[in-house]
């Protein structure tokens, strides 16, 4: 019988940097401009197949509203990951970023940090506040990964997501102290099948 492995992603920021968006871009292949906010929280799931082994990576979209900040907290535990979103034109989305850096490791301090500027799309009609190169330096002062994504276009959306699982399969198989790392096949054939749940109420 297959073992099936889980690992747990967070999706953390502010209220309208477009986590929902990325999410549905990523496990359904739509974008709504007009897509409501998150309330609580909303879960999807993919299960791969990585060299024999099934993999299932459970996605966590908290809310960024304030009010429900102490619940959201509650689905940090046991993440590997973290995406922490920001909008590319909105300098006071960017200024949470703390925010939220400090609030995952209170509670998974070893959770990898994947930086996300999302709306780039814009950037065509709107500069990139703060820009891109301040951002980059930032997100290698906090040892997280640097993404610029568009869930309109689905640039890099893909990719911030098979960083991540590449990232996990390849702690899981890598000897501590290697240097090495796992590529995953290029083949979408790795994805066999995906199961979802909705925890919100929108």
């Amino acid at each position: 019988m297959t073992t099936r492995e889980y690992f747990k992603v967070v999706l953390l920021g502010e209220t309208g940097t477009g986590k929902t968006c990325m999410m549905k871009r990523y496990f359904n292949n739509v974008y709504n401009p007009m897509e409501p906010a998150t309330i609580g929280a909303a879960f999807e799931s993919k299960i791969f197949n990585v060299y024999g082994k099934e993999y299932q990576m459970g996605v966590w979209d908290t809310t960024g509203q304030e009010r429900y900040r102490a619940i959201c907290s509650l689905y940090y535990r046991a993440a590997v990951a973290a995406i922490i979103c920001y909008d590319v034109t909105l300098q006071r989305s960017f200024r949470q970023i703390e925010y939220w850096i400090s609030e995952l490791r209170r509670v998974e301090e070893s959770c990898r940090i994947y930086l996300c500027a999302t709306k780039c799309d814009l950037l065509g009609e709107f500069e990139a506040n703060p820009p891109l190169s301040f951002v980059e330096s930032f997100a290698s002062e906090k040892n997280a990964k640097f993404f610029k994504t568009s869930s309109r276009t689905g640039e890099n959306v893909d990719r911030i997501f098979d960083e991540i699982l590449e990232d996990y399969v390849s702690n899981v198989l890598i000897t501590p102290g290697s240097t090495n790392t796992i590529k995953l096949p290029t083949s979408r054939s790795i994805w066999k099948k995906r199961t979802k749940k909705c925890c919100s109420d929108r």
